[in-house]
Parts: structure tokens; sequence; C-alpha cells
């Protein structure tokens, strides 16, 4: 039978990847699937991977991967550069001003 998971794409601070473990724990243990943490996007973030600071995440012997593989190399360095390009162009700007009056 093959291993079913819950794999949780951490991003973010302590405060985010602490919020995003709490609900993908939930989820998984309401499910009975195994839960599983892709660390990818810390290779090129500005924040770092922090959970395993805390013993109780740390005994729970959570697997941790990253996809190094070809396709997400493109995709992670495709959503910066879009991500850049939107920033400075000032299209959030304006996003936030029809959206968010």
């Amino acid at each position: 039978m093959k291993k079913v998971f819950l794999t949780l794409n951490c991003q973010g601070g302590l405060g985010n990847q602490l919020f995003q473990f709490i609900i993908g724990y939930i989820l998984a243990k309401k499910n009975n699937i195994n839960l599983r943490i892709n660390i990818e996007r810390y290779n090129s973030y500005h924040h770092q991977f922090e959970l395993d600071r805390f013993p109780e995440v740390y005994k729970l012997k959570i697997p941790k991967i990253k996809n190094n593989n070809f396709f997400s190399k493109i995709y992670l360095y495709l959503s910066r550069k879009f991500h850049k390009i939107l920033k400075i162009s000032g299209i959030y700007k304006l996003i936030n001003f029809f959206f968010f009056i």
C-alpha cells in the first residue's frame, strides 16, 4: 500500500511557520495521513526554517524534503523574477488601489 502524505509547503517567518505547521498537523491527524514539510523555498528566501528549534516539533521527526529538480528550480527562479517585475512596475499599488479602497 502506498503511503499518503500531506506535504506542507512552508514559507515565511517563525509565526507563519508555526501557523502552517499546526494547521497541517491537525489536518494530517484528522485524516489519518502522514505529514511532511517541503523546505525548498528556504534555499533562496531571506527567512530560515526555524521549526526545528522547538523540541516538541523536533521530537515528532516529521520528514523534511527539498525538491531540487530542474523544474522546481525554474519555478522558483521565475516566481522571484515575476514578483520583482510586479513590484517595480507598481502593479501591486494599482491592485491595492482598486481592491482595497
